[in-house]
């Protein structure tokens, strides 16, 4: 939409649901959700969320969609590795930072990275930590929350909508976890 015109029009999307790529008015895309531009405001990334796929958005003369990661409408996991075999299960959130993008990988309940240089994805929280919080809840584990959001505030420093579990937590990549909002006796800060 052009805020100063008031003029709504097609990006992308065939409106037909599915994951092909290709020019952007007749690609298949299934519930994409968050959006995430380049800094220089040419490629939008975005989840689709229903294929559990990152794909881009160009947005040049000839705009088109290309999946980043993943494979297809019934195709979901959890895997690190290489664009082509990394595997995301209904993401939603997407976050622009320091030359990558932050996923939040809704129903693996994790918070992933991926790395536009290498062509890679990794975990960001580490679900195997032996930290834990005094509700039971390994700190870098969203336990459950299915994380919906993530913004980026800077290379240091990103905040998570942990929606299940009905806050908003903050991470940083020495891998600290804290959960600011809301403060409870149950919910304390830990460190990963």
């Amino acid at each position: 939409m052009n805020l100063r015109s008031n003029i709504v029009g097609q990006l992308a999307g065939s409106g037909s649901e599915g994951m092909e790529d290709g020019d952007a008015l007749s690609a298949q895309l299934a519930q994409p959700t968050g959006l995430a531009l380049d800094p220089l405001g040419r490629i939008l990334y975005f989840a689709d969320s229903e294929s559990s796929s990152i794909r881009r958005l160009s947005l040049g003369e000839q705009p088109h969609v290309e999946t980043l990661v993943g494979a297809g409408l019934f195709e979901f996991g959890c895997v690190n590795g290489d664009l082509g075999s990394a595997r995301l299960q209904h993401c939603q959130g997407i976050a622009y930072c320091d030359g990558g993008l932050l996923v939040a990988d809704t129903y693996n309940n994790m918070i992933r990275h991926i790395d536009l240089a290498n062509c890679s994805v990794s975990t960001v929280d580490n679900r195997k930590s032996d930290t834990v919080r005094p509700n039971g809840h390994s700190s870098c584990q969203l336990a459950g929350g299915e994380p919906v959001g993530v913004a980026a505030d800077g290379p240091d420093r990103f905040l998570v909508a942990d929606t299940n579990n009905h806050r908003i937590v903050e991470m940083r990549p020495s891998r600290q976890v804290s959960s600011p909002w809301p403060r409870s006796l149950d919910q304390q800060d830990g460190t990963v």
